[in-house]
């Protein structure tokens, strides 16, 4: 069976406006890491982080990983926040070590990390379930059919209201003035008075229609001194 080669990818963070030096290259090249330069500590961060990430899945899934990363800091002194930088790498990234250039020798800076457990789908029992005090939901069946929506025959909901009607506290007088149908009582004098607030001048002008005739006669050719005609 072949053996699988892991390459190892070696993130290179320099300082704004430092040029890529190609000894620290071919010293890269001589340990057989793939490089890549970046001037940015959040884009450095970002692709550590990224990696890393992708390297969890693949183990996750039980495949290995094909791929190492490390990061080598060029002028650790000349780097804006450094310390913060280099405490973000161990929280988020902790897989990755951390080198430095000191003239033209490559000199670990930190190790990795322990790498932590994968965790383990746990299935809360009974009992579980019972002391948080709530029920979890359980899962339908993809085959299930979905639940179907009925609605309340007009006999069963005569029946709730009748009900609903009769479950009133014995004793409670019941208000004489309430009636069951909604009272239409004051809405003729309303409209009453509305009739009677508008007099003649209140209502508004109605549209004039134009008859044929006149229409003819606003748009006659023949007229004289029309322009249309040419006449002065």
């Amino acid at each position: 069976m072949a053996s699988v080669q892991i390459r190892t990818h070696c993130l290179v963070l320099a300082p704004r406006g430092r040029a890529d030096d190609d000894r620290l290259t071919a010293q890269a090249a001589a340990r057989g890491w793939s490089v890549r330069h970046v001037h940015d500590a959040c884009l450095a961060l970002a692709d550590l982080c990224l990696r890393e990430r992708m390297a969890r899945v693949r183990e996750a899934d039980g495949y290995t990983a094909l791929e190492r990363q490390v990061l080598l800091l060029v002028e650790p002194a000349a780097i804006p926040r450094g310390s913060a930088f280099l405490e973000a790498v161990r929280t988020h990234a902790p897989r990755t070590p951390v080198w430095t250039l000191t003239g033209d020798q490559l000199t670990p800076l930190t190790t990795t990390a322990a790498i932590p457990a994968a965790p383990t789908a746990v299935t809360p029992t009974a009992a579980t379930v019972a002391a948080i005090g709530r029920d979890l939901p359980l899962a339908r069946p993809s085959h299930a059919p979905p639940p179907s929506l009925r609605l309340t025959p007009p006999e069963v909901e005569a029946d709730v209201s009748s009900d609903e009607s009769s479950s009133q506290a014995p004793g409670r007088p019941r208000d004489e003035d309430f009636d069951d149908a909604p009272s239409t009582r004051g809405m003729h004098d309303m409209d009453d008075m509305h009739d009677d607030a508008l007099d003649d001048d209140d209502v508004p002008p109605r549209m004039t229609t134009i008859t044929p005739e006149e229409y003819d006669m606003l748009f006659r050719k023949d007229l004289p001194g029309d322009p249309m005609d040419g006449e002065a």
